[in-house]
């Protein structure tokens, strides 16, 4: 249970990093607004669930991750929605060229946020049945 909260940790922080600091610099979007940000969430929801859990690449596991992947997407959307709404925390991250303002409209706080909830979600629930299998229950 440490170990999937652990690697959920990692795969959320390390994906929502490399798309957040993507956005902001190579795409310039330092704080995207409304659409692009909801855009930027659920792809990063969708990232997170092809890998997180049981991946795409893993025996027996296509359809489930993809399913996860969906799910993810529309977490994603809504949880990043959610932080343009609701985290209103000022920033200024622009000495590092990430932009400044609002914690929820900067796509380098916003996408770990977001990646880094849904990998803890699919992770955890992963281990039940990973623990099911063990004990010969599936």
């Amino acid at each position: 249970m440490l170990r999937r909260l652990l690697l959920g940790l990692l795969e959320g922080l390390v994906i929502g990093l490399a798309l957040g600091v993507g956005a902001a610099r190579g795409l310039g979007l330092r704080a995207p607004g409304g659409l692009a940000l909801v855009l930027l969430g659920a792809g990063a929801g969708f990232l997170v669930g092809l890998v997180a859990g049981r991946p795409v690449w893993a025996r027996d596991a296509k359809t489930e991750a993809l399913l996860k992947a969906g799910v993810g997407a529309l977490g994603g959307a809504g949880l990043s929605f959610a932080a343009e709404r609701w985290l209103r925390v000022p920033l200024n991250l622009s000495a590092f060229q990430l932009g400044a303002g609002p914690a929820g409209l900067l796509s380098f706080v916003a996408l770990p946020l977001v990646t880094t909830l849904l990998a803890l979600f699919f992770e955890l629930d992963d281990s039940k049945d990973e623990a099911e299998s063990k004990l010969g229950k599936r």
